[in-house]
């Protein structure tokens, strides 16, 4: 199945196209009859709107304003930060002015990050570890054996 899917452009509808024919094959064969057939399609057809969604967020590009405005407007705001800042702090606006702009620019970075969740970077939703937790619960359910559960490198769950 695996060969199957790869030939395709989409891994993963090639998937749950081969998973729906070896349903249909099962049923034919007697394996599974029309109810049970129906559940697993049921479930496919789940399975592929939530791949649907995540496709869409995935591939779906935030207009370049969301990124190039908060930039400038969060850059400006630290370089005006230290006047507006100076008749308060004094000599310690440097430090207090720093602190602060440091904090603004952690949030526009965290902003950049939050922007793609699938780029499999350390700032990610961790896929590969979504994945190997269902591939245990499936295995198990039909008895066979199971991988062990990915752990973090270097403090990071991919």
């Amino acid at each position: 199945e695996a060969s199957f899917a790869l030939d395709r452009t989409n891994i993963a509808n090639g998937l749950l196209d081969g998973t729906g024919r070896r349903i249909d094959i099962a049923r034919r064969n007697g394996w599974i009859d029309t109810i049970q057939q129906t559940q697993f399609e049921a479930i496919l057809v789940d399975i592929a709107n939530a791949q649907g969604g995540m496709e869409r967020i995935k591939n779906t590009p935030l207009p370049n304003q969301y990124r190039f405005f908060p930039s400038i407007f969060t850059r400006l705001f630290c370089i005006l930060l230290p006047i507006g800042l100076v008749e308060t702090l004094g000599f310690a606006t440097p430090i207090g002015s720093t602190i602060a702009g440091l904090m603004f620019l952690a949030v526009l970075q965290i902003g950049d990050d939050l922007v793609d969740p699938f780029a499999d970077t350390i700032h990610d939703v961790p896929l590969n570890a979504m994945c190997r937790t269902i591939e245990i619960d499936l295995l198990q359910a039909i008895g066979d054996e199971a991988p062990e559960p990915l752990q973090p490198v270097r403090g990071v769950l991919w």
